[in-house]
């Protein structure tokens, strides 16, 4: 997958620098080997070091190298704006029991950060805007089935015009408000819980690459392409959407999609003055274009769309023209930082694919921010005396996405030629 070029990340820019980890080298005995230095691998490597056991974690870069240090920081567990569509595909009581459970990841996220003291910038509250009429009811009822049917009561439906009054623009039909979904900095949260692990003994080893595995009952053997190698009781693949060749089994099970956000110069105090009196992550329904204001008073915009280049250059200037659509107000503000990156999907959206390859090789793909920190939870109760919510999750129907192997290629190709034919619109238009 092509990585995005002149990339300038404010998230990196604001971030505290870990150190360095060695390349692994000869040959190493664990009790779990993780694949993948992102939310995922680290939660779950701290997780299982706090319960006794020795972790070893491989990445192929440097830890939160991709997505868990580039996304866009919304912790959102789940898009879907109804109970309806899960429910219809598993039925009533699993679905229950997988909207239960997306609460907690939202809890146990902010529990790990208020409990260890981790200064990312959280902040409660994402508005799920709507820009049509269709769209807005679409919302409404959803909102209104969620406090009906599972009892939620931090949703508030908000009109266009108290919006326009609240924001600063007059785009939106209405919105809904998740008072207890948070916002934060990803790097900086993602960060704290590497500290965590390191403090539990976990050992990461930094630019290696895991270029296959043999399970052989007993124990798993992972082979990296410097020669190194681990024999692992257990063995984690973390890789969301870098997973390569390493299993052409759960390839096929997702697909990488490329998104891209822009900062802002610091704003003027005037200049907020005159949007986001509701200090909340924005989502656009539909359009998928987001926004909201960091702690040191820039605004992080983004999405649009899937195809935005790999060129961040380009995709600045995309970014730009949004920001003055959404906010003429702001037209002539610069943006300062420019970044990208791929994450996964499967045909269930952003249900958490987890499960066992067999009894040794466990998995966790496309999978989001709350969720990836939860699975390290899960997994490590799993492990020790078997747990009903990562079974559930497990046995959740995921199915793979037709002819996904084959699809991946050319699903690439159109993000560039679109990417590209977008950006040049923008330029030119």
């Amino acid at each position: 997958m092509k990585e995005p070029t002149n990339m300038n990340s404010y998230y990196e820019a604001t971030a505290i620098e870990l150190p360095q980890f060695d390349a692994l080298q000869g040959t190493h005995d664990t009790d779990i080997c993780i694949i993948g230095g992102g939310t995922t691998g680290v939660s779950a490597a701290w997780n299982l070091a706090k319960a006794g056991m020795k972790v070893i974690l491989l990445e192929t870069n440097r830890l939160f190298w991709a997505a868990s240090g580039r996304n866009a920081g919304y912790m959102i567990p789940s898009m879907d704006h109804s109970p309806e569509d899960l429910e219809a595909r598993v039925g009533k009581p699993v679905a229950r029991e997988f909207w239960a459970l997306s609460e907690q990841t939202v809890e146990y996220m902010k529990s790990i950060i208020t409990g260890n003291n981790i200064d990312c910038g959280l902040q409660n509250g994402i508005l799920f805007a709507a820009t049509t009429a269709r769209q807005g009811m679409a919302i409404r009822e959803g909102a209104k089935r969620w406090q009906d049917q599972y009892k939620l009561d931090y949703m508030e439906i908000l009109d266009g015009d108290e919006l326009a009054q609240q924001l600063g623009t007059d785009i939106y039909y209405c919105g809904v408000l998740n008072h207890s979904t948070p916002t934060l900095h990803p790097l900086l949260y993602s960060q704290g819980l590497a500290r965590l692990a390191i403090s539990e003994g976990v050992e990461v080893f930094e630019n290696t690459h895991a270029t296959g595995f043999e399970d052989l009952g007993k124990h798993v053997v992972i082979r990296t392409g410097a020669g190194g190698e681990v024999t692992a009781r257990k063995l984690l693949l973390a890789t969301n959407a870098y997973l390569g060749k390493l299993e052409p089994k759960l390839a096929g099970r997702f697909l990488p999609a490329y998104s891209a956000m822009a900062a802002t110069e610091v704003l003027a105090p005037e200049q907020i003055s005159q949007v986001m009196k509701l200090n909340c992550g924005v989502l656009e329904v539909g359009l998928g274009r987001f926004y909201r204001l960091t702690h040191d008073r820039r605004l992080i915009i983004g999405g649009g769309n899937l195809f935005t280049s790999r060129d961040c250059d380009k995709s600045s200037i995309v970014h730009k023209k949004m920001l003055g659509d959404i906010f003429p107000q702001l037209k002539d503000v610069n943006l300062e930082y420019s970044w990208g990156g791929w994450f996964g999907f499967t045909s269930a959206g952003d249900a958490p694919d987890i499960g066992k390859l067999s009894a040794n090789v466990h998995y966790a793909q496309a999978i989001p921010v709350t969720w990836a920190s939860f699975h390290g939870h899960l997994l490590s109760e799993e492990l020790e005396r078997g747990s009903r919510s990562y079974q559930l999750l497990a046995d959740m129907d995921i199915k793979g996405l037709p002819f996904g192997n084959l699809l991946r290629l050319p699903y690439q190709v159109l993000n560039e030629i679109v990417g590209s034919a977008k950006a040049m619109i923008h330029r030119n238009g």
